[in-house]
């Protein structure tokens, strides 16, 4: 095994790859990819595929990440897709033709995912046939990054393509440390089959390893703050406050039902057969895809959990005076648990709903000076007030659009939230289920929060303030999240981290910038 390299990338999630892989591509220097875990450990990801609303990364730009706005990472997201709806073209203003990852419409979608659409629509909400284009809000049919009906990862798009030889991907390999000539990052200390091995970098190490692996590896290596580290018996190299603050994580909750049940005779003969609110075809229809997907013709009980688990969903308000949607739903079909209780109840429907943007924010600190040893994460979610009644809004919103007469033709029990009403006199009793239920919903950002003020921890350019030759490029750079999904974004910045590498900054540092990394 080779032990020195150009550059060094540490981590296995989708920026990492984006990074690692378009760095082999564009050049003859060699490349090491470290990764922690196994081939073929990671699951299948049907989620959708979401890059969030452009205001977000203007909102980045504004705070002062030159190279960050809309403008500026739109080419890297058109850059890296291959979306059927264009395939081959790279004339289309939102998306891209040509690029590794396959992105798709829903290709197997659950017979019930078409109802969701429906009921949506009757309560009120526009559809939409782009989350990606010009208009986030409405209901529709999410995209998901799928190439002939299968998952298609990060790795699959930027390893698994016959890159040049000049790119190792060494699996197995846990990053412990990063290894240090007076303030030049110069490799990495890793741990491989329990034995301790030294890996070089002549040019960069660059830390892709995640919101929550980042910062507890530049911690341990002595970045981040001094009397934290020193608290661990780290001898500090650089002093970053910002280290592990600013953790921000999607929060959510799951309303879903024990079901689907046929309609009744009642529904579909009974009074609706004389002019109610739904039409007899609905009825009918409802009941024929109940018979041939669930657990009618043939027996086929497995068939909807088999389906896409999500293939519909919406971008919505939870207040009417916002400007972009700050709501994600997501329509699910399959095993029905409550949360918690370990109790198998059947196959269920439902909607897991998800604040995107939360103002409540957590930190990271390490538990020790071993790189083993788990970090101590304290999440906060729901710490902020206002996100306990942002997602109240987005349960009753949910509530709303499951009671639609397409959906609740196929009837089914509340699995822990039936004595909820959806109006407005019953806040006290959502709020408690909220309270109970709420769960962190996406994979964590922001730790290693990029920016030109004293707590930010690397500069637009990806760099890690006060040292040299060190880069971090994952979901932790994130000054704020992305009203996406966590795949989408991550792909961008390694996408983007590229570019810095190769082309050098494209903007002029800022005074005040340049006066933080020399301090």
């Amino acid at each position: 095994m080779d032990t020195s390299f150009d550059y060094i990338v540490i981590g296995g999630g989708a920026a990492a790859c984006a990074l690692a892989g378009r760095l082999a591509d564009s050049g003859s220097e060699s490349i090491a990819l470290l990764e922690a875990a196994w081939p073929d450990d990671d699951a299948p990801d049907w989620g959708p595929y979401l890059r969030g609303a452009p205001s977000d990364y203007d909102g980045w730009a504004e705070a002062g990440c030159d190279g960050w706005s809309w403008d500026d990472v739109l080419p890297c997201f058109r850059r890296a897709e291959c979306n059927t709806r264009v395939m081959g073209r790279d004339d289309d203003p939102w998306h891209g033709g040509n690029g590794p990852l396959h992105v798709g419409d829903p290709s197997a979608p659950s017979p019930l995912a078409r109802y969701f659409v429906e009921s949506a629509a009757h309560a009120g909400h526009p559809r939409n046939d782009d989350f990606n284009g010009p208009r986030q809000e409405g209901v529709g049919w999410f995209q998901s990054a799928r190439h002939r009906g299968e998952p298609w990862s990060a790795a699959r798009a930027y390893l698994h393509r016959g890159v040049g030889g000049n790119l190792q991907v060494l699996h197995g390999m846990q990053a412990q440390r990063i290894l240090f000539e007076g303030r030049r990052a110069v490799g990495v200390q890793a741990l491989r089959h329990g034995r301790l091995v030294q890996l070089r970098a002549r040019r960069e190490v660059v830390l892709a390893a995640g919101a929550i692996g980042s910062p507890q590896l530049l911690m341990v290596s002595g970045i981040g703050p001094a009397d934290h580290l020193r608290e661990h018996g780290i001898g500090v190299v650089q002093h970053l406050p910002g280290v592990g603050l600013n953790l921000q994580q999607p929060v959510g909750m799951l309303l879903h039902k024990r079901g689907p049940t046929p309609p009744s005779l009642r529904q579909s003969f009974g009074p609706r057969f004389l002019g109610g609110d739904s039409s007899i075809g609905r009825s009918l229809a409802a009941a024929w895809h109940w018979l041939r997907h669930g657990a009618g013709l043939g027996g086929r009980r497995n068939t909807l959990a088999q389906a896409e688990p999500v293939s519909a969903g919406a971008l919505l308000r939870s207040q009417p005076e916002l400007s972009e949607p700050d709501l994600q739903l997501r329509f699910v079909v399959g095993p029905g648990h409550a949360r918690g209780d370990g109790d198998w109840h059947g196959q269920s429907y439902g909607c897991r709903v998800l604040l995107l943007r939360p103002r409540s924010r957590g930190r990271l600190r390490l538990a020790g000076s071993d790189p083993q040893r788990r970090p101590l994460v304290e999440a906060g979610l729901l710490g902020d007030a206002q996100d306990v009644r942002d997602l109240i809004a987005g349960v009753a919103l949910v509530r709303r659009i499951l009671a639609q007469p397409p959906l609740a033709a196929f009837g089914g029990k509340a699995l822990y939230c039936g004595g909820v009403r959806a109006d407005p006199d019953d806040d006290a009793a959502i709020d408690a289920l909220v309270r109970a239920h709420a769960e962190g919903a996406e994979r964590p950002a922001g730790t290693c929060r990029m920016g030109i003020d004293a707590l930010s921890v690397v500069d637009p350019q990806l760099r890690v303030r006060g040292v040299e030759a060190l880069r971090v490029a994952d979901a932790s750079i994130m000054p704020t999240l992305a009203g996406g999904d966590a795949d989408a974004p991550a792909i961008m910045i390694g996408e983007r981290a590229h570019d810095l590498i190769r082309h050098g900054p494209r903007v002029r540092l800022r005074a005040l910038e340049t006066l933080l990394a020399r301090a």
